[in-house]
């Protein structure tokens, strides 16, 4: 995939066709596919190759998008399910407001969680390199995106999940306060 981001940014330069070729080989070489650039039959290959590269690019960078803006609004229904259950602590009412906020909440996160998965088994960012654990390597994104954005949002998302199944099983006296209380600590 970084090839391919690569190979997205230079399209629009002169050097895109030399990189794309390039490209086209080494992909088709992982494909365990020999393309002959001569021969007829291989161009269809050829050009199915670029094909494929060029929506894994797409599809990547439709991933990190949806991930970077889905964040905010995960966040904010967290937010203002956080809000609403503390301002209603006392309250012994529940309506199917609180709950449908508090189950958008969670869909929302749970959303966003699997973007991230799909984007940590895809993205540059998350490489296992001699060294990823050391600070100094690469300012430190690789242990942050390998281990530390992994684990803090597991239990995030851990957490949610058990706040928003207790909440559903609890009187409706504390349905606020289960909320509050989890919804918090993710």
């Amino acid at each position: 995939f970084p090839r391919l981001l690569k190979l997205f940014e230079l399209q629009k330069s002169a050097k895109f066709t030399v990189y794309r070729n390039k490209l086209a080989k080494n992909i088709t070489k992982q494909l365990f596919i020999r393309v002959n650039f001569k021969k007829a039959k291989n161009k269809v290959k050829f050009l199915l190759v670029h094909i494929l590269s060029y929506f894994c690019i797409k599809t990547y960078i439709m991933l990190v998008h949806a991930h970077s803006g889905l964040r905010w609004i995960a966040l904010i229904l967290l937010v203002v399910a956080i809000f609403n259950a503390v301002s209603k602590l006392k309250s012994s009412a529940y309506t199917e407001g609180d709950r449908k906020l508090n189950l958008f909440a969670m869909i929302a996160f749970h959303t966003q969680f699997l973007l991230g998965w799909i984007l940590y088994f895809t993205s540059s960012k998350v490489l296992f390199i001699e060294g990823w654990m050391k600070s100094e390597t690469n300012g430190g994104m690789y242990r942050f995106y390998n281990l530390e954005h992994v684990m803090l949002m597991v239990i995030a998302f851990i957490l949610i999940t058990i706040g928003h199944s207790k909440s559903k099983k609890a009187d409706v006296s504390k349905k606020h306060k289960i909320i509050s209380t989890f919804y918090t600590i993710a």
